[in-house]
């Protein structure tokens, strides 16, 4: 089936330089307030389903909660919290 044929339109292609095209058009302070409250949101829901609210506080990329719903995705955010000092 083509992507035209399902209704969904052609997906968007990365540009020459790696990023997803529509991107580069995000400012540094969107971004950022971006990932601040899905840390903010994920710790809530953690907390509310009665778990350490620990999400994006991995250190050296490492945590031991594997059944986490949230691990592969905070650790991802806890290296980018470390590497721009959000």
């Amino acid at each position: 089936m083509s992507e035209q044929a399902d209704g969904l339109g052609e997906c968007p292609k990365d540009e020459p330089n790696g990023t997803p095209r529509g991107q580069d058009s995000v400012n540094a302070d969107e971004r950022k307030e971006f990932v601040l409250g899905r840390v903010e949101d994920v710790r809530a829901m953690q907390k509310a389903e009665g778990h350490f609210d620990c999400f994006g506080r991995a250190s050296a990329n490492f945590c031991d909660q594997k059944e986490c719903l949230y691990h592969a995705e905070c650790l991802s955010v806890s290296t980018l919290i470390a590497q721009t000092g959000l």
